[in-house]
């Protein structure tokens, strides 16, 4: 279900914006926000509501640290959680602050994971019971995630590769030399 903006605006001036949306919501094989965790609890619009009502629903969730946990409250914002993450650990120059990337990778990443986690719950749907699911994507988790493949990369490839681009980043390399210890 995607909204414009003006779309957006209109159904919240409505006098009764919450009507609307559970209607759309029920029309709806799949919810997706990203709002703070508890916001759409609060206007009664969180998975729970539609359970009884339309049990096949997938609702993902996208938050900056997830619906639960000591973060859960804090926004997501993509450069804050890239930096959790250990994105910003690996850019950069020696002995100088990380290095932003021009584009807004945490998002993206959590976007990618949100949309497959969905393609599960839809094919569990199709192959299992018959019930939707809550999907619940993390941006953090999300870059946390694409740095495992980072630490998969051998430690003379990574640091060869780094050194070779220009680069590079001194904590890659302590990292890289005291594993050869």
């Amino acid at each position: 279900m995607l909204f414009s903006s003006t779309n957006s605006c209109l159904l919240f001036i409505h006098s009764n914006p919450n009507r609307i949306v559970k209607k759309l919501i029920l029309k709806s094989d799949v919810v997706i926000e990203n709002f703070k965790p508890m916001t759409m609890e609060k206007w009664g619009l969180g998975p729970d509501i539609f359970k009884a009502e339309k049990p096949e629903l997938i609702y993902c969730r996208v938050s900056g640290y997830g619906q639960t946990g000591p973060n859960a409250h804090k926004p997501g914002f993509a450069s804050v959680c890239e930096a959790f993450g250990g994105f910003r650990y690996v850019t950069g120059y020696p002995n100088e602050p990380p290095v932003r990337p021009n584009i807004s990778l945490g998002d993206s990443l959590a976007g990618m994971h949100a949309a497959f986690g969905i393609l599960l719950a839809l094919l569990s749907r199709i192959r299992h019971d018959g019930k939707g699911q809550t999907v619940d994507v993390a941006i953090y988790e999300s870059v946390f995630n694409m740095m495992e493949a980072i630490g998969n990369v051998s430690s003379y490839h990574l640091s060869t590769a780094l050194n070779n681009s220009g680069l590079y980043s001194s904590k890659v390399l302590a990292i890289e030399s005291s594993s050869r210890i």
